[in-house]
């Protein structure tokens, strides 16, 4: 049982138990151990979220499109962590993105209604998930009210950390240079001229379509971006 106990306190939302009450909940859960190789999807945009997802080991490629699929945002997520915790309960109750493994993964997955018991007896598993959840809400919120970006290199890194789950890490833009123009409200030669002095920099990528940031947070503390 040390094992699993280790186990289970590395992942999110297990983080703070005590033994004893981590030994009455595996006791008394249902979980399922999964383990995918490389490209296997785990979940797709829209889906219905029927089940509490915890990556344990791994990493899976997370992407979104915008609503009429004119571009789509990846990131890497890498173990522990928990996909869409928030998509359990809500108006919206279907998963944002996809999710595909990089490597060999393991997850450990709780259906909704194991997840909910789970969430209705436990007060440390309750806490940590409103946790996360006002996290989330509260980082939406706040950009919400952030400044007029003046310039559009600001402009740019505004709408790369508006699409991230997070502020670090490799990211993948896949756009055309005129739709990035339009939707930050730029010109296409404006936004071309910055992601051309990045790529001198060394910030970023440049291949036909698509925008890599190899690591995010290296580019925003070098812009100095509030």
């Amino acid at each position: 049982m040390n094992g699993t106990y280790e186990k289970f306190l590395t992942l999110p939302l297990f983080q703070g138990l005590g033994k004893n009450e981590l030994m009455e909940l595996v006791g008394q859960t249902r979980f399922d151990f999964l383990k995918v190789v490389k490209g296997t999807i785990i979940v797709k945009e829209h889906e219905w979220s029927e089940r509490l997802f915890f990556l344990q080991n791994g990493i899976l490629q997370q992407e979104h499109f915008s609503d009429n699929h004119s571009y789509s945002f990846k990131e890497y997520l890498s173990a522990p962590t928990v996909i869409e915790p928030e998509r359990l309960l809500g108006l919206y109750q279907h998963y944002a993105n996809t999710y595909q493994a990089m490597n060999e993964c393991h997850l450990i997955a709780i259906n909704k209604q194991e997840a909910l018991n789970i969430v209705n007896k436990y007060t440390v598993f309750r806490y940590n998930l409103m946790g996360l959840i006002a996290t989330k809400a509260q980082r939406l919120s706040m950009q919400v009210w952030h400044n007029t970006c003046p310039t559009t290199e600001q402009r740019l890194i505004r709408f790369v950390k508006q699409h991230c789950s997070t502020p670090t890490g490799h990211k993948i833009l896949h756009i055309k240079m005129a739709t990035l123009a339009e939707e930050i409200n730029d010109s296409r030669l404006s936004v071309s001229q910055v992601l051309r002095q990045w790529k001198t920099s060394h910030l970023v990528e440049l291949k036909r379509g698509y925008i890599i940031i190899p690591s995010f947070e290296t580019l925003l503390r070098l812009k100095v971006y509030r």
